[in-house]
Order: structure tokens, then sequence, then C-alpha cells
């Protein structure tokens, strides 16, 4: 199976237990991804992920079509917090991108 991991309240809430569950997803011959709304110009995650794959920047597009589209790959799992950010765009501002970003 192919495995998206959503970031931002998701992997963060519980880092030791999204590496273990992707360690034990990566021995069992499935693979996880970092799939994150996160813009890479302006929001770049500077982590390691020991199981996981590779980190996809969807850039406030709806994570489902994008992956499908540029790194060509359908999911056959999404863990998310806010599974509308599947299929659905971002609805920040630019305004309320620019205040997160400052507060981080």
């Amino acid at each position: 199976m192919k495995i998206a991991l959503d970031y931002d309240n998701t992997y963060t809430e519980d880092p030791n237990f999204w590496n273990a569950f992707s360690e034990d997803a990566v021995e069992r011959g499935h693979t996880v991804y970092i799939v994150t709304a996160r813009d890479d110009r302006y929001d770049y995650i500077d982590q390691h992920f020991p199981y996981v794959k590779d980190v996809i920047y969807c850039r406030g597009v709806a994570k489902r079509w994008f992956c499908h589209h540029f790194p060509r790959i359908d999911f056959d799992i999404w863990i998310d917090d806010k599974p509308e950010s599947i299929d659905s765009n971002s609805t920040a501002t630019r305004d309320q991108l620019d205040e997160w970003r400052k507060e981080r």
C-alpha cells in the first residue's frame, strides 16, 4: 500500500508514534509519504523522517489532485486531521498564511 500521512497536526501531534507506525508499515512492504498542504518555497520542513520515502508539498492545492498529477502517485490510504484537505484546496488567505508563518 501507498500511505499518505499529513504533517501538521497529524505527524506533529506524536512523531514517535508515527515513526513507529511508518517503520512497521515499511517492514511489511508498504510505502509511507508525508503529504502536506505546505508550500516548500516558504514552509520547508527541515526534518528527517527515517521511514518515509519522501515529503510531498501540495502548496495549498487539494492533496489527492496534486499527488495524482505531479508526482503521479495515487495513494491507497490517507491519514489526515483535516480530511477535507485531501479533496479541497486550502481556504487560507495570504494574510492568514503570513500570520501563521510569523507565529512559527
